[in-house]
């Protein structure tokens, strides 16, 4: 008999764990939407950890937010976008990409930027929006000057 009773309480919390993650069963588009709405995309790719089935969520969220402020060094900082815009599903566009770094420049930090302003110009995004140190902006033109090569000028997706 008491084992009729632990199999019952079983049956019961796994019926209470299936009712309490109703978000899994949501259409994968409300959940990308869901995960673009967080703080960061650290806190997107740190939220798929939750569930199995969200672990290759964060490759599709339509929006990027990178931050340099998130992270507690600048190489973790490069290894999540670079394995934020290396792992993203091509077939999405980013119709959003915001890069904010407010640290001190260094020569390192434009090449980072040239990399998602060129990942920018390649995966449709429509709004990009880079708030980087006042002294970054002083070396615009070393930045600029891929504008003569790359398409991110020319791109038929952003909007001036």
């Amino acid at each position: 008999m008491a084992e009729l009773g632990q199999a019952s309480r079983k049956r019961s919390r796994e019926e209470e764990e299936a009712a309490a993650d109703w978000i899994s069963h949501l259409p994968d588009s409300i959940i990308h939407h869901i995960l673009s709405l967080l703080d960061d995309t650290k806190s997107a790719v740190r939220t798929c950890v939750l569930s199995p089935i969200w672990q290759t969520a964060w490759l599709h969220v339509p929006i990027l937010d990178l931050r340099r402020s998130s992270f507690q060094n600048y190489s973790s900082f490069c290894r999540c976008v670079d394995q934020v815009l290396s792992r993203r599903n091509p077939y999405i566009d980013a119709r959003k990409i915001s890069y904010t770094d407010k640290e001190r420049y260094e020569s390192r930090d434009r090449r980072l930027l040239i990399r998602v302003i060129q990942y920018a110009a390649s995966h449709g995004t429509q709004h990009l929006v880079i708030d980087v140190d006042t002294v970054l902006v002083r070396h615009e033109q070393e930045i600029f000057k891929l504008g003569r090569n790359e398409a991110v000028f020319r791109s038929n997706a952003l909007r001036c």
